[in-house]
């Protein structure tokens, strides 16, 4: 649907992600050159995933987002 800000690269990330276990991926920031995007994927999965971007001259990190929700945390 967002053909319009996508780009090869994009869709080729999401390619390579999709054929190594991941199951959708989701573009974020302004798109175009140098976009972004979120590969979802099992936990089983990432190793594999992050080292076949990274094979495919992508850049790649393994994120986890928290479940407890906002927090505020006191800084030392």
């Amino acid at each position: 649907m967002l053909q319009s800000v996508s780009s090869k690269d994009i869709e080729d990330a999401i390619h390579v992600g999709k054929k190594n276990g991941a199951l959708g991926g989701k573009l974020i920031g302004a798109g175009g050159e140098g976009g972004s995007l979120l590969l979802l994927c099992f936990d089983d999965d990432i190793v594999k995933i992050v080292s076949s971007l990274k094979e495919s001259g992508f850049k790649a990190w393994n994120i986890s987002f928290d479940t407890q929700g906002p927090k505020i945390e006191q800084a030392d």
